[in-house]
């Protein structure tokens, strides 16, 4: 009868646990566009821009940073879950669908006041650019972006304008997120990568200043504080 009693509140206790959900939107964002001084950002617009264009800008690149506030998760949290919701803002007269790609970023960056479209405006101070972290002091290590190689998520852009995109959760992006909450100091964020073969394929994708923010959903398990505390 002893064990019976001892065993019960334990069942109790256990039982109490639950995932939570949450939907974060980014603490910032910005893109970068392939120049040959690292001098164009869009920190503060409402739009991110990836792929390559089809201007006086001669076709060159522009890829999508953004990075995600994990503070409203609990330390220690089991990541159960993780998926990003894209809503796409402009398509090209002549686009057709790609496949694009999320990768992990190897190093922290910037989102100064500047302010442009397709082609950018002039970077202003801690910018990121296509050499830059941080206008103009930092650069990367690698110019467009130190990111791991291997995607941790891979979509598909159609040509509808105000289509949600969905890159589902995988464990590419559970393991991202999961690093990210055990190692804040290691939240980077990801790089978006468009379709950079094609020319006039780019996409333009709502930034964190417009109404259609990109948006985080994680579904998370916060561990147990009385066991964490040592109760025996």
């Amino acid at each position: 009868m002893k064990f019976v009693l001892s065993f019960i509140p334990m069942l109790l206790i256990s039982s109490q646990l639950s995932a939570d959900t949450i939907q974060i939107i980014p603490s910032k964002d910005n893109t970068l566009y392939e120049t040959d001084d690292g001098d164009s950002s869009n920190g503060a617009g409402t739009r991110l821009f990836i792929g390559k264009t089809g201007d006086n800008a001669q076709f060159r690149k522009r890829r999508a940073v953004l990075q995600f506030d994990l503070n409203g998760i609990p330390s220690n949290s089991t990541i159960n879950s993780a998926s990003l919701e894209i809503t796409v803002s402009n398509v090209p007269p002549d686009g057709f669908s790609f496949d694009a790609n999320l990768h992990l970023l190897l190093a922290d960056w910037g989102e100064g006041s500047s302010n442009g479209s397709g082609n950018g405006s002039s970077a202003t101070t801690n910018d990121a650019t296509w050499l830059h972290r941080f206008y103009d002091t930092l650069t990367w290590n690698t110019e467009g972006g130190d990111f791991f190689s291997t995607a941790s998520a891979i979509t598909k852009f159609n040509v509808n304008t105000n289509e949600t995109v969905t890159f589902s959760s995988n464990s590419g992006l559970i393991a991202d997120v999961q690093m990210w909450l055990d190692n804040p100091a290691m939240n980077f964020g990801w790089i978006l990568l468009g379709d950079e073969i094609s020319n006039q394929n780019a996409r333009g994708i709502s930034s964190r200043e417009s109404g259609a923010a990109p948006t985080l959903t994680i579904d998370f398990t916060a561990p147990d504080l009385i066991f964490a505390n040592g109760f025996e």
